[in-house]
């Protein structure tokens, strides 16, 4: 058993209902006592600055606020400019996201007054960290954006200016939205710059990007599965000289479970060790992680913090052998749902005290540990904590449900807190995403008892009675879903006559008004939702509901898309004579989802100089995945002329380890898209998906209505049919001599730079990625001279 001795929790309330995502432990003002910063989701839109007493107590009369124009998400306290005081990072959490750049002037006081406000170009910004990613001195800035699943780098200029530099996707396979949650940075493959690793909430994955040299990360990310990744933690667990990953389980593991990816230093975790931090049995699901030398034996021990558990959850170290963990402890009988732990001495007696936000009940606990230290494991452990009986309950439904729903229930938890944005994950209605909502995605009420059948609509809303839409003179309406809505708010409608008034209702409570057209170009972002031309319009809200929900804006990325699919006409494509019939996916039926998240692996093989002609659709996204084996080295040409936009990937490895994109390109409306690869020998996937570089799309490629069981069909945007094309061809010797004059040298150096920014089928696309850019240059120039010989 784990032996560890903690106090019973200080409890720190936080008014204004602030729900804390993070904090930062630092001691600001030279005090020699750990102070916090604290962002959370609010209405208030507020940073905390808790002075510490140094005895594990922040005085609420002491403590300072930062006040923002939203919701503060996440914080990086680092001195990103050229002066002795530490800066912060903010990410904002709104309709669309912003990187808050506020300079320290020493102690508590930050220059709120001058802060620098950067709109990010991609959505829901989830974490920020500050590290020198190009190896300048200076600390830049990773910011993982979890809606439109990406990372952006934004490089420092050594004055704190920031610049966007690149953006990565994170998981562009899955099909759905992979949610990253987390970002952690280190040297990964031993080579001396950082590399980056990201969690992915919905998707229960670790994606891990390598840097390829100046700050830059290569196309090929690799992933790894695990139970749950709500989030990540980093810590030398196994004492190698190298840190590892702590990943929590999360929605997927129903014994407070962590997964511990031990670093391999060649960029890949192996040890797929898992960790017990809680009691096996219903309590809980693990959403944070942290290692700290709680005991004082020289070796780290793990801590987690629970959803639906109310509890923390100690797991010692052991000595009895290389890794081993004893029977974890549990602390806390209240709160519900701990979102972020940390170690820290908070106390100054010189032993690892820990603090826990708890977003739920808008708390911070410490725990001022009183474990004897340098003591031999031989407690008797803990016991369960009792818990809020209607909490156990919806524990026990969401333990019970499927892969997908159980990360489904993650995501929703993720997005705790007010609604930004259109809410999806707002079942129940009131502007927040909390427990109520969990309950009612699972089946259950509120207080934990089974919840049945809707309750029906009343009488008078029935397919017989008059319109909605206008005074009709009798009670009641034909949309039975919007009449019961407008009678619960307004008895009248159904109880007397459907007036007037009831009318407004069904506008205002059942259909918001329309957004197509509304002012601004749809080909630049700004502050309302939808956009100036009609068609353009309609269909970017078909693809993309956030670019036109009535609280939304159209954002850069809504402009991105139309700038790509308002320019393209519709197209038809025929599946030409001898083309393969891919065994045609019915709705919700997927037969080639290859590596796609959650799937088993399945691919159709595919053979050189095959044609195959395909359906796609979306809503579920589906995922179509292809297996060439080539025997010899080739040169392959994959291509595919679809009816949609497509993403078309090569890509290599093993779905139950790790595989990485090696090649991509983007198409649509009968524009193909082609990559270009040398391959050795080998087995590679082929893969075909709706999506553009911007973001993957779940939308407006939907199945027909008659597979939709009776359901209202959904808005379609473009076709479903493609063609692919594998084309093998005996390998180019010596693919870097673009001007064909058997060596590499300046001519072709001046073709491939004439070529700089040239899209997928650009002879100068060497590596195959779609755009002419570093990695080209770089294999060109090592290519420098005469060409080998046939």
């Amino acid at each position: 058993f784990s032996d560890f001795d903690f106090a019973p929790p200080i409890i720190f309330q936080f008014p204004n209902a602030q729900s804390p995502t993070m904090f930062i432990a630092a001691d600001l003002d030279g005090d020699d006592a750990i102070d916090l910063i604290v962002p959370g989701r609010s209405l208030e839109h507020q940073i905390y600055l808790l002075r510490g007493a140094g005895d594990g107590t922040f005085p609420l009369a002491m403590a300072t606020t930062i006040q923002l124009e939203e919701q503060a998400q996440w914080v990086a306290l680092a001195t990103l400019d050229a002066d002795e005081h530490p800066d912060l990072a903010v990410i904002v959490r709104g309709v669309t996201s912003k990187l808050v750049i506020i300079r320290g002037l020493g102690g508590f006081a930050f220059d709120v007054d001058n802060a620098v406000v950067i709109h990010l170009p991609d959505r829901q910004g989830e974490n920020v960290e500050a590290h020198d990613f190009d190896g300048d001195g200076d600390l830049d800035l990773g910011i993982v954006m979890q809606r439109t699943d990406s990372m952006l780098v934004y490089r420092n200029d050594g004055a704190a200016g920031f610049t966007l530099d690149e953006r990565v996707l994170v998981d562009e396979t899955t099909t759905g939205y992979a949610f990253p949650s987390s970002l952690i940075a280190d040297d990964f493959d031993g080579d001396g710059d950082l590399d980056v690793a990201m969690s992915e909430v919905a998707t229960a994955r670790v994606a891990v990007a390598m840097n390829t040299g100046r700050g830059h990360f290569g196309e090929e990310l690799l992933h790894q599965p695990v139970f749950g990744a709500p989030s990540m933690n980093i810590a030398d667990l196994d004492a190698d000289g190298d840190r590892d990953l702590l990943v929590p389980g999360g929605t997927l593991v129903f014994q407070g479970y962590v997964t511990l990816l031990r670093n391999q230093q060649d960029g890949t975790f192996g040890g797929f060790d898992g960790i017990t931090t809680t009691f096996t049995g219903p309590s809980g699901f693990t959403w944070h992680a942290a290692a700290g030398d709680f005991d004082g034996d020289g070796d780290l021990d793990v801590v987690s913090g629970q959803v639906l558990a109310a509890s923390v959850g100690f797991v010692e170290r052991t000595d009895e052998g290389e890794l081993t963990f004893a029977f974890p402890i549990q602390f806390g009988e209240i709160g519900t749902f701990i979102r972020y732990v940390q170690p820290v001495d908070v106390d100054g007696d010189g032993d690892l005290d820990l603090i826990a936000a708890d977003i739920g009940e808008h708390w911070l606990l410490v725990y001022l540990n009183q474990t004897v230290q340098g003591a031999t494991p031989a407690g008797a452990g803990g016991s369960p904590p009792a818990r809020d009986p209607s909490i156990a309950a919806l524990a026990s439904a969401v333990a019970a449900l499927p892969r997908a729903s159980a990360l489904t229930v993650q995501a929703m938890l993720a997005d705790w807190g007010p609604v930004v944005g259109a809410g999806e994950f707002d079942l129940t209605g009131d502007g927040r995403v909390d427990f109520d909502d969990i309950a009612s995605f699972v089946g259950l009420t509120s207080e934990g008892a089974a919840a049945g059948d809707p309750p029906p609509p009343p009488d008078e809303c029935t397919k017989d009675a008059g319109p909605c839409d206008e005074p009709n003179g009798s009670p009641g309406c034909d949309n039975l879903e919007c009449c019961a809505i407008v009678c619960d708010f307004d008895a009248f409608c159904c109880d007397v006559e459907w007036d007037e008034t009831c009318v407004e209702g069904w506008a205002n409570l059942c259909e918001p008004p329309p957004v197509c057209p509304s002012p601004g170009s749809c080909f630049e972002a700004h502050d309302n939702p939808g956009c100036d031309d009609p068609a353009c319009c309609e269909l970017i809200c078909i693809i993309d509901p956030l670019c036109c929900d009535v609280d939304a804006v159209w954002d850069s990325v809504c402009a991105a898309e139309a700038q790509r699919l308002c320019t393209q006409d519709a197209c038809e494509v025929v599946c030409p004579p001898g083309a393969v019939l891919e065994a045609f996916d019915e709705c919700e039926e997927r037969f080639n989802e290859g590596c796609s998240a959650g799937a088993v692996p399945m691919l159709t093989p595919i053979a050189c100089g095959d044609t195959v002609c395909a359906l796609i659709n979306t809503g579920p996204r589906d995922t179509d995945w292809y297996e060439l084996e080539l025997v010899e080295p080739a040169t392959v040409t994959w291509t595919v002329t679809s009816e949609f936009p497509s993403q078309v990937f090569v890509v290599q490895g093993d779905c139950d380890v790790r595989f990485g994109i090696i090649g991509q390109a983007y198409g649509g409306a009968c524009t193909p898209a082609s990559v270009t690869l040398n391959l050795d020998p080998g087995i590679y996937g082929l893969y075909v998906a709706t999506g553009t570089p911007v973001r993957k799309y779940i939308r407006g490629v939907p199945c027909p209505p008659d597979k939709k069981k009776g359901e209202e069909p959904a808005p379609q945007a473009y076709g479903r049919v493609y063609v692919a094309a594998i084309g093998c061809e005996a390998p180019n010797a010596c693919p870097a001599d673009l001007s064909g004059d058997g060596t590499v040298g300046p001519p072709d150096l001046a073709a491939l730079l004439a070529a700089w920014g040239a899209g997928a089928g650009s002879p100068a696309d060497l590596d195959g990625n779609g755009t002419v850019g570093p990695p080209d240059l770089a294999i060109l120039l090592a290519s420098w001279g005469a060409c080998p010989a046939s």
